[in-house]
């Protein structure tokens, strides 16, 4: 075991080694490597063959850094044990292997080292796949989520700040119901410890709440306070502003913080609200439609279903380009597969009308149904008209009440009388068990 000095010295070893290999940090210059040092390492000590390992490595030789390295973790050396690791992880100086790469971390670990503890985590959390094609044979590795949630809780014991915020981010996808104190918690002591992204996972997971935890005003303090060397946080400041989060709405505040953020670095999601402007011409934003789909195609390339929406949109009608349904279907088709409510009910019309595909009044209502269960209002009103005529489906009366009640209640005046009909029918049919009503979902 380490006493508390060493540790500290062995774990800036460890960021160090991290910060070079992984991050593309600038490489120190070369530096010759010491007759000494490398008669030590050859006689077999131990800390000299690490810090070979690391001379090799300053030195642009990866092959003989992760042979060092691995020399050092054979004899019990932590640092060397999790440098191993990192080398198998990243295909540095040897071959990509991870499940080399997790006997190493696993090493590293027993010796209470935060990072391997936090790299052993992250692979059990996803298992690892078979490769039977390597000699010999590797068989997959299941996901063992118990074992990863106690190394993540040992290492953010010790406020290793990166396992705090991967830990917060596990909570987030698995808990984030039950377990927010902990989950706020968490991200609260990252930002302490200076992780530059917790702010803004704080912030996200504030918006997101629709419950007493839900808190506008300091998800904004933090994205303002991160703002300026973090484009990601000035890009949702941006749809915060534009939203009215914790401040009345500033529609042309926002516009320049979505541009500002883009000319730091691109951000697909910025790049769809900003070309939604330049589509729009609102707020005082001169109306450029060229430019919005150039911004659109940006960000639809890189799977943002909302532009790959619009850009659907502007095929089906002709809007900066040519009309093509066929191509609009398949866009509609894409970012519906990706939950996207508007996507799915612009895909119903699609079925309903024949447009872009053969006309398919299930696969309409299939798809306005979809909508409706994330809260599209038109698909709401879709799903309860069908209901109630039975246009794609079987007419269920009780149905149609529950989903035009929600269509009314957001917004679809239309659906007032179409509700009093389904409400009359409701009541006089006898056939018509009563159901619950579908669940929605914000």
């Amino acid at each position: 075991m380490y006493n508390a000095e060493l540790l500290l010295k062995v774990v800036a070893l460890v960021v160090f080694f991290h910060a070079l290999v992984l991050c593309g940090a600038e490489k120190t210059a070369p530096a010759s490597i010491s007759d000494p040092l490398l008669e030590r390492a050859r006689n077999g000590e131990a800390q000299a063959q690490l810090e070979a390992g690391f001379a090799f490595y300053r030195n642009n030789n990866p092959v003989r850094a992760a042979y060092w390295f691995q020399a050092a973790a054979k004899q019990g050396i932590a640092e060397a044990q999790y440098n191993a690791g990192r080398c198998y992880l990243a295909g540095y100086g040897v071959e990509k292997n991870l499940h080399q790469a997790l006997d190493f971390f696993k090493l590293a670990s027993e010796h209470d080292l935060p990072p391997a503890q936090l790299e052993t985590a992250k692979l059990l959390l996803n298992g690892i796949a078979a490769v039977p094609e390597s000699s010999p044979p590797r068989k997959a590795i299941e996901p063992d989520e118990k074992t990863a949630v106690a190394l993540l809780e040992k290492a953010a014991a010790k406020r290793y700040t990166p396992a705090m915020t991967v830990y917060a981010e596990y909570l987030i996808k698995k808990y984030r119901q039950q377990k927010p104190q902990k989950i706020i918690a968490l991200l609260e002591m990252a930002i302490t410890g200076g992780d530059r992204n917790a702010p803004v996972m704080l912030a996200d997971f504030l918006l997101n709440r629709t419950d007493q935890y839900r808190d506008e005003i300091r998800a904004r303090r933090l994205l303002e306070n991160s703002a300026a060397d973090n484009p990601e946080a000035m890009a949702k400041l941006a749809f915060a502003v534009e939203h009215g989060f914790g401040a009345p709405p500033e529609p042309e505040k926002a516009f320049k913080l979505y541009s500002e953020a883009l000319k730091k670095v691109f951000i697909p999601l910025a790049a769809a609200r900003l070309a939604n402007y330049y589509y729009s011409g609102s707020s005082g934003v001169k109306q450029d439609i060229q430019h919005a789909l150039k911004l659109y195609t940006q960000a639809a390339a890189a799977g943002i279903p909302e532009a790959i929406t619009q850009l659907a949109v502007c095929s089906k009608n002709g809007i900066g380009m040519k009309a093509d349904k066929a191509n609009a279907f398949e866009l509609f088709f894409q970012a519906a597969k990706m939950d996207h409510a508007p996507a799915q009910y612009e895909l119903g019309v699609c079925f309903a009308n024949g447009e872009g595909t053969v006309a398919d009044q299930k696969g309409a209502f299939y798809w306005f149904n979809q909508a409706a269960m994330r809260y599209e209002p038109r698909a709401l009103l879709e799903s309860g008209k069908r209901y109630l005529y039975g246009n794609g489906t079987e007419i269920d009366a009780e149905k149609a009440v529950a989903y035009l009640e929600q269509a009314y209640a957001n917004g679809m005046n239309e659906a007032a009388v179409l509700l009093e009909e389904a409400r009359r029918k409701s009541r006089n049919s006898v056939n018509i068990k009563p159901q619950e009503l579908p669940k929605f979902g914000l």
